[in-house]
């Protein structure tokens, strides 16, 4: 049987690579858009053959990419997210604000973003938004989302950086694990403490270089969030670095030994902004933090 081979493949083969990146495997591919292994198979080997290039080594424990099956992958992503894009940011036909604003941002700063959501939501119900609670520095640039709160400066170009304040950050303990343990007398005297961290992935963390520098290394507990860290603290289980905006009924620990506050910024792309929607949740956002951030320093 002779099959067709189209110079460019279709978008829906090059979405198949992708939906098998996420995947990893041929079999769950399957499961999650309604077809048999063998057809996964069968348009990948197509495609492979399309591009001129093996794109996905198969084997018993799944479907892992090449370097060129990679390279593609990451073309693909950011073709989706610049597509996703530009649906959010087709016009509304009537003066009544529509549309989805995608926002990344640390879990502690969910809170905030909560309560402007409960205002905004009933202000704009033709607006959806979708906020994702992670560590990792999106991809704003290709749209990947339309803003972020970050307490780095990437100085991306042509990302737009708004600086809302900064937070201080301190050690703080339940009053539990105080009766139980006592309280340092000195930094020295943390070492005899249970100190709560960051995880490995993020040791370079402001808060993790200066438990280092303080001589802190071993650490009872480790959490890749805030609230991780948090959720230990207040079940009594140690000592953890945390902002103080989000440390409410906690016990200071050491309180006169605090680093430098780490600046907060609302993060957009220009595209993003030109969109009413996008700017009139970014506006609400940005002041709300903004206010909170001062409120606590």
């Amino acid at each position: 049987m002779n099959e067709n081979i189209p110079a460019d493949p279709p978008w829906s083969d090059l979405s198949l690579l992708l939906a098998v990146a996420r995947a990893g495997s041929f079999l769950a591919t399957g499961r999650s858009r309604g077809v048999s292994t063998s057809t996964i198979s069968r348009r990948i080997t197509l495609l492979e053959k399309s591009v001129g290039a093996t794109l996905v080594e198969r084997g018993v424990e799944g479907a892992r990419l090449t370097e060129a099956g990679r390279r593609l992958v990451e073309t693909i992503e950011a073709m989706e997210h610049e597509i996703g894009a530009a649906l959010r940011d087709l016009p509304s036909r009537s003066g009544v604000l529509r549309g989805t604003v995608r926002l990344t941002l640390g879990d502690g700063f969910i809170a905030a973003a909560a309560r402007v959501l409960e205002r905004f939501a009933n202000e704009h119900p033709g607006v959806d938004v979708e906020i994702h609670g992670e560590n990792r520095v999106s991809d704003l640039v290709h749209r990947e989302f339309d803003l972020a709160i970050r307490t780095v400066h990437g100085g991306e170009e042509p990302l737009i950086y708004r600086k809302l304040g900064a937070f201080g950050y301190g050690l703080y303990a339940d009053r539990s694990y105080v009766e139980r343990f006592g309280m340092p007398d000195s930094v020295e005297d943390l070492a005899r403490h249970r100190i709560i961290g960051f995880s490995r992935a993020m040791g370079a963390a402001a808060q993790m270089q200066w438990l280092a520098q303080a001589g802190v290394t071993r650490f009872v507990l480790t959490a890749n969030t805030f609230g991780g860290m948090m959720e230990g603290a207040r079940a009594g289980i140690g000592i953890a670095p945390l902002p103080g905006m989000v440390a409410e009924g906690l016990v200071p620990v050491l309180p006169s030994f605090k680093p430098k506050p780490i600046d907060v910024y609302l993060v957009a792309h220009p595209h993003a902004l030109r969109q009413p929607h996008v700017r009139a949740f970014a506006d609400s956002l940005g002041a709300e933090l903004k206010n909170a951030l001062k409120q606590a320093s």
